[in-house]
């Protein structure tokens, strides 16, 4: 167990910034003036919360960093209209933890990461960590700008400084005043082998102002060569209306500016707009055309929103709704050797989306392999997954870029005349079970004609689990049915069945019905036999021994009620 301390940072003091400083100088007959110096940023020192995306619950240190906000060109005072290049600039840099090899996964947010070397413990390898980050834009204008760096640092143990580059964007000035400009969010990705692990940090509380700008009035006009076509207004779809918390929604749009885009999960309205709404995306812009995926948090309560997309001033949003539909999956059938085919059924998923299904162990490690399947518009899928691993004590399906998973139980059995290695086979026997213990013919009315009764054996079940190739039979013997009140009886040869015998998937050998006929109360009939096999060849199995019955009455008897017993014989 590991566990990190922060203490509190002496406040510096700080010269007043140049948006609201000046310099006063005495003008041969003109009095005072008043001379504006260029913005100059000051280091903001804050503390932020850092959490590893691929494993939350690992403990990672807060980051305690001092970060200037540079603007070129640098100005005394800017247009509306102006564009200008923020800089973040790294005064002290964040420590790498104890445990510092990263939990490598894919990250959507990062370039693609080089195929660089597994790290070592506790040390991140050179040239391994991408920065990004937020700089919150305030006063007369708000916002943020999206800033970033290069997959450039020197080789860090734990401990020591994490030495990341600085951090550029660009930045369009949309109003008058003053514009305030703070360090905020920053994350670093961090490569391991082809694959990369991400952090986030936030800060504990606002942060303090580093630089601020003069903005005043509107833009200087063009000449006629520098005006541009006016922009096309930017657009934005959706490629579903809803999503569950923590899916993913495609987006697309035309006639977006080059730039970074922000993507955040605001209010109905288009109001209280929240990047942390969004757990990751991968949207960017090429040629004016925007492409990629958004996945929201997978705390998104329900509810209806906006998905808003925003570079600088260019924004859109489109409706969406997160459900609340539970996620579940049923897997038939539930248990089987390796082999079997399970038919799995989901509900609950992203509809048009895709859900992978694959095998897994009990402890949630995937055994690999797995199949796709498409989500339909009811939020449904079915696949067919072959077991391939004895492994398998859980089968699994999650949406494609969602965390979300639900998950059904399969239990591996041995294939029929396998016994595991390590388990020494206990002598077996030979038995049978029957469904109940009594045949009721009904009743007839005797009108000096022969009536002919029908019933059905109750179901007989063997089961011969004994070593070897023996065989058996089963047989009965009937009693003459007797005057409940002593007034004579029916032969037992009045009463016929006949056999009907099978036996049940997995059993090693057939079984053969007996010959239908009458039942005597002196010779056995028989019911079902299995003959002996032949050395080596196994005759065991569970087997069903049914037949239909008929009691055939007198011309004339007695009336009332007749019994007599039905005994069955295995051996």
């Amino acid at each position: 167990m590991s566990a990190s301390f922060s203490r509190p940072r002496p406040h510096r003091a700080r010269l007043t910034s140049a948006a609201t400083a000046g310099v006063l100088a005495a003008a041969t007959g003109a009095g005072l003036v008043l001379a504006v110096a260029p913005a100059v940023a000051v280091p903001v020192p804050y503390t932020a919360k850092c959490v590893d995306q691929t494993a939350p619950e690992k403990a990672v240190p807060d980051a305690l960093v001092d970060v200037d906000i540079q603007v070129s060109p640098a100005k005394p005072a800017y247009r509306v209209g102006d564009e200008v290049t923020v800089t973040w600039v790294w005064k002290t840099y964040p420590k790498v933890p104890a445990d510092a090899a990263p939990n490598a996964t894919a990250s959507p947010e990062a370039a693609d990461p080089p195929d660089a070397p597994a790290a070592a413990p506790g040390v991140v390898p050179a040239d391994s960590t991408l920065p990004k980050g937020q700089i919150v834009v305030g006063g007369a204008q708000g916002g943020s700008v999206a800033v970033a760096g290069e997959r450039k640092n020197p080789e860090a143990p734990a401990g020591t400084e994490l030495r990341l580059t600085d951090m550029t964007g660009k930045l369009r000035l949309t109003a008058a005043g003053q514009v305030s400009l703070a360090p905020g969010d920053f994350a670093r990705f961090t490569a391991n082998g082809a694959a990369e692990a991400e952090t986030r940090c936030t800060p504990v509380s606002p942060t303090a102002v580093s630089t601020m700008l003069t903005v005043e009035g509107d833009a200087a006009p063009p000449t006629a060569a520098d005006t541009p076509a006016a922009p096309a207004d930017p657009t934005l779809a959706a490629d579903r209306a809803a999503v569950a918390p923590g899916g993913l929604v495609a987006l697309n749009g035309t006639a977006w500016p080059a730039g970074a885009p922000e993507v955040s999960l605001c209010a109905a309205d288009g109001g209280r707009c929240d990047t942390a709404g969004v757990a990751a995306n991968t949207v960017a812009v090429a040629d004016g055309r925007l492409t990629g995926t958004a996945t929201l948090n997978p705390a998104a309560a329900p509810g209806n929103y906006t998905l808003k997309v925003a570079i600088g001033p260019a924004h859109k949003a489109v409706p969406v709704a997160v459900t609340a539909v539970p996620q579940t999956l049923t897997a038939t059938p539930a248990s089987g050797p390796v082999g079997t085919v399970v038919k799995l059924v989901g509900s609950g998923f992203t509809p048009g989306g895709t859900v992978v299904v694959r095998a897994a162990a009990a402890d949630g490690t995937e055994l690999g392999g797995g199949v796709e399947a498409p989500v339909g518009p009811d939020g449904t899928f079915s696949a067919d997954l072959p077991v391939a691993d004895p492994a398998t004590a859980m089968i699994r399906a999650h949406e494609s870029g969602s965390a979300a998973t639900a998950s059904a139980t399969f239990t591996v059995t041995p294939a029929p005349g396998q016994i595991p290695a390590e388990e020494a086979p206990a002598p077996g026997t030979l038995s049978m079970t029957q469904a109940g213990t009594a045949v009721d013919f009904g009743g007839a009315t005797l009108d000096g004609t022969a009536k002919t009764l029908d019933a059905a054996l109750n179901r007989i079940t063997v089961t011969d689990s004994r070593d070897g190739a023996l065989g058996w039979s089963l047989t009965g013997t009937m009693t003459d049915l007797a005057h409940t009140g002593g007034s004579g009886a029916i032969p037992a040869g009045n009463v016929a069945w006949t056999p009907n015998c099978a036996a049940l998937p997995g059993s090693s050998s057939e079984v053969v019905s007996g010959v239908a006929g009458p039942l005597s109360s002196t010779a056995a009939a028989s019911l079902c036999t299995q003959a002996p096999g032949t050395p080596g060849a196994e005759s065991g199995g569970t087997f069903t021994a049914d037949a239909g019955l008929t009691l055939t009455t007198p011309e004339f008897a007695a009336a009332g009620t007749y019994s007599g017993t039905l005994t069955l014989t295995l051996v």
